[in-house]
């Protein structure tokens, strides 16, 4: 196509917003907090035709009924798009922020990808520590709504790893030993248990959660073998984990394979970096799940 019908075509292309109110037809609307973008940024006016959405209405054209520097209020036409969640099972990414990359990079990359929840991570060795949650939401949503998705991912309150971990460690498991009074007793007792986790897992059932850790240190499954695992089919929640620069510390990962179900992940001998990681591990486990 020549370059100036393709920028004709983008300009007739209408704004998309994300309304999380509920939208019907003819009922006025209140988006102020969108009033500088479409005013000011996409030089929107009064009587324009937009789009609006969110996962339980569906997509709809919306007309701008009046537009200032601090208010906004549109009325919705008609529905174009039928409510639904972009992914019948919930892929969630656990990840530890990076100094190298703004959290919000990963926020907008992972929505498009498909994530459906996002869980920012402080590990032993992340060294951003200060996020901001609601740059991150307004991170998913900008991201939402550039790549037509009608649901925006759930951002969840930042937690510290290990009393995340803790929680998800079942009671009946010796929690101390991970650190160990001894710490030969401790690697030995882990090992055992690990070796009896994993005989159990070969035969998981639907509707289990499932946790996937890509850490590059450790001998993991290949994504072929780890596939091989779920013949019998998806999961209602996928979490997959990624560490910060350096990776998981030692007594992270001991504590790591006290959870049930939880898998490790080979992406192969190249180290990546922290944010190529997620990424490729999004990519790696929807292809594996076939979930594109």
């Amino acid at each position: 196509m020549h370059p100036k019908k393709v920028a004709a075509s983008a300009r007739r292309r209408l704004i998309r917003i994300w309304v999380p109110a509920i939208i019907s037809t003819g009922n006025l609307t209140d988006i102020s907090n969108s009033s500088h973008y479409l005013r000011n940024v996409v030089r929107c006016k009064a009587g324009d035709t937009i789009k609006i959405f969110n996962a339980d209405c569906g997509e709809w054209l919306a007309v701008i009924s009046s537009l200032d520097r601090k208010n906004c209020s549109i009325t919705p036409q008609k529905m174009i798009r039928k409510p639904y969640v972009t992914a019948s099972v919930r892929l969630c990414l656990a990840f530890a922020p990076f100094k190298a990359f703004s959290p919000s990079f990963i926020i907008q990359k992972s929505t498009e990808l498909g994530v459906s929840e996002i869980l920012p991570i402080i590990s032993e060795y992340t060294v951003l520590r200060s996020i901001q949650q609601q740059k991150l939401m307004e991170a998913a949503v900008e991201a939402t709504e550039q790549c037509e998705r009608l649901d925006v991912p759930y951002i969840h309150d930042t937690v510290q790893l290990d009393e995340w971990i803790l929680d998800l460690i079942p009671d009946k498991v010796d929690r101390p030993c991970a650190y160990g009074q001894d710490e030969a007793e401790g690697k030995a007792k882990i090992e055992i248990m690990v070796q009896e986790q994993r005989a159990k897992q070969e035969d998981l059932k639907i509707g289990q959660d499932i946790i996937i850790v890509c850490e590059p240190r450790l001998d993991g499954l290949t994504p072929r073998a780890l596939a091989s695992k779920f013949k019998n089919g998806l999961h209602r929640k996928i979490i997959l984990m990624v560490g910060p620069e350096g990776g998981f510390s030692e007594k992270e990962l001991q504590l790591l394979q006290q959870i049930p179900n939880v898998y490790f992940l080979n992406l192969g001998p190249v180290i990546m970096r922290a944010e190529t990681a997620c990424l490729a591990t999004i990519a790696v486990c929807k292809t594996m799940f076939d979930m594109w």
